[in-house]
């Protein structure tokens, strides 16, 4: 007897990153499973996206806060994929560039 499989669809994703914030799962651990996740970058970066949004506005303040004083942490993984995604120069270090009047 063989055991029916199917392919794990994004909806099936963002169900299990709903769960576990419903859960009470830390933003850290949410991202953890998403980095974990096989599917594409794209993709994680849609779940980060969809789990960042649906974090208490206390948990996103304090992210903002830290990354404005330049506290927050950056290792490898599947940090800050907006940044990389729509602003790559700017996440690979490159200076802004700023217009004077």
């Amino acid at each position: 007897m063989s055991v029916a499989s199917r392919t794990v669809s994004l909806r099936d994703y963002v169900n299990a990153v709903d769960g576990q914030i419903e859960a009470g799962l830390s933003f850290g651990q949410v991202e953890g499973f998403i980095d974990a996740c096989s599917i594409d970058e794209e993709h994680k970066a849609a779940l980060w996206l969809w789990a960042w949004l649906h974090q208490s506005p206390d948990v996103r303040r304090t992210f903002l806060d830290a990354e404005v004083l330049g506290l927050a942490y950056v290792g490898g993984g599947m940090t800050r994929p907006l940044a990389s995604a729509e602003f790559p120069s700017i996440a690979k270090g490159a200076t802004r560039c700023s217009t004077s009047s």
